[in-house]
């Protein structure tokens, strides 16, 4: 990536923590990058979110449950750390609520 590509790259990962970032020409090691979705991946992914509702819920006393995959991110360190949206809702609502949540599973 060239300079002003950076500068660009490194303003989205601040205004979306990683879960909104184009993809940018070159390979440049250790940047997020958005993950094509295809039949190979997308189930793991969707474990990975249900997972990662599982821990939300945990955590903040709530019963969101999964709804669809949204889109992801990935970087690639010592393992893989996925930046998942998805959509999920509450059981007692119908209208869906999208819940942007950093799994970071070693692959």
């Amino acid at each position: 990536m060239i300079a002003e590509e950076m500068r660009e790259y490194y303003k989205q990962i601040a205004a979306s923590k990683g879960f909104d970032v184009q993809k940018f020409e070159g390979n440049t090691p250790g940047i997020i990058v958005p993950v094509t979705l295809h039949e190979f991946n997308r189930p793991g992914i969707i474990e990975l979110a249900k997972q990662a509702l599982v821990v939300y819920n945990g955590n903040n006393n709530t019963k969101f449950e999964y709804d669809c995959l949204v889109k992801a991110n990935s970087k690639l360190v010592a393992g893989r750390i996925y930046y998942i949206t998805f959509e999920a809702f509450l059981a007692i609502y119908v209208q869906p609520f999208v819940l942007e949540y950093g799994k970071k599973p070693w692959t």
